[in-house]
């Protein structure tokens, strides 16, 4: 019973295993003198005060010992610190001095203009896909040449100067595959342009291609061999712009 209650191995007699049972079991012992009881309450609160100095001790050096690492690592930054605040202090200066030099009805100008022109500017990649998922359903006729361009109201040379601001204007060259005849291709591209008519603010036209060039040449033989090609020009007029 010593052995399987783990007591001491003083314990040499019945008396002794029962003492030892109410000491270090914690059974309640009503018959025990009050000295007793006082004594085995006593040692039982030193117990859980030694383990409660062990876990404050061990706390206590964990932290320590985080706060040391803590203050080496920063000592070890601090000079690439110090030199990372010169110069964000160095850049707020020159901002300060920038700002100060900026004129309130410059801002206001250029915050307009971003607001009128360049949030709304076209985007050709937009307009592109667009493009192409009208195109797709259209089985024969394959894309050969994609041409985009927008107004800039002269400012830019290689842009048309008669097309109006933010107006688009694209270019497309389209040939007509090898099982489809001249009246399937014609029926083709007269769907596609009414569907690229209904988008809005468009103007839909058809330009002479090459294979019209060699027919309207008299030379039927030769066009006849070459494929049959169709240039289209569709523009988008800019939607009007609500001042800002």
């Amino acid at each position: 019973m010593r052995q399987q209650l783990h007591l001491p191995s003083e314990c040499s007699s019945w008396l002794d295993v029962l003492v030892a049972a109410l000491l270090s079991l914690n059974v309640p012992n009503q018959y025990a003198q009050p000295a007793v009881l006082r004594f085995a309450r006593a040692k039982q609160l030193s117990r859980r005060i030694e383990l409660a100095a062990f876990s404050v001790v061990a706390l206590a050096a964990i932290l320590f010992s985080l706060a040391l690492w803590h203050g080496q690592t920063l000592q070890t930054q601090w000079p690439s610190l110090q030199q990372q605040i010169e110069h964000e202090t160095q850049q707020l200066a020159s901002l300060q001095q920038t700002a100060s030099a900026i004129d309130p009805v410059q801002m206001q100008a250029l915050v307009q203009l971003y607001q009128r022109d360049i949030a709304n500017w076209p985007s050709a990649e937009e307009t592109a896909q667009r493009f192409s998922q009208v195109l797709a359903p259209f089985s024969q006729l394959q894309l050969l040449h994609f041409q985009w361009q927008t107004g800039t109201a002269g400012l830019v040379a290689s842009t048309d100067p008669n097309l109006p601001l933010r107006a688009q204007q694209i270019q497309v060259t389209l040939r007509a595959s090898a099982e489809a005849t001249e009246q399937q291709a014609w029926q083709q591209m007269k769907q596609l342009a009414a569907q690229l008519q209904r988008w809005p603010n468009a103007k839909v036209a058809l330009l002479p291609s090459q294979t019209e060039m060699r027919t309207s040449a008299n030379h039927p033989e030769s066009a006849a061999a070459q494929p049959m090609d169709f240039v289209l020009q569709l523009t988008l007029a800019s939607s009007p712009q609500v001042a800002p």
